[in-house]
């Protein structure tokens, strides 16, 4: 049986691994659109990289012809930080404390009494 080569072009990372490299790219391209839909207000940018990491390999009878190249592809995604809104908090001896009713003011007193709650 003779062997099939192909061209490596986008279109034929379906190809590769029974498409796996292309689902790798699908899933992170996935994940930062869910992101912006869950995030439209920060206006970060996202990023998708999708990298060919190529090492030649020389040929063992001469040194200076190259037998063949093995390639890694790594895919990579970037997205915000995500961050909470500030929380108030008073340094203590044991940590830090903070107002559980309202944590973005320390000072806040609650709206119920103990006993309301």
């Amino acid at each position: 049986m003779a062997i099939q080569e192909m061209n490596l072009t986008f279109k034929s990372l379906e190809s590769l691994y029974d498409g796996r490299i292309a689902m790798l790219l699908k899933r992170h391209m996935a994940m930062v659109a869910q992101d912006c839909i869950n995030r439209p207000s920060d206006k970060t940018k996202r990023k998708v990289t999708l990298e060919f990491c190529f090492q030649p390999i020389p040929n063992p009878d001469d040194a200076s012809d190259c037998d063949r190249v093995d390639c890694e592809v790594e895919c990579k995604s970037k997205l915000p930080v995500y961050r909470s809104r500030p929380i108030q908090m008073r340094p203590h001896n044991s940590g830090f404390i903070f107002n559980q009713d309202f944590p973005e003011d320390i000072n806040q007193q609650s709206l119920f009494n103990e006993d309301e709650k």
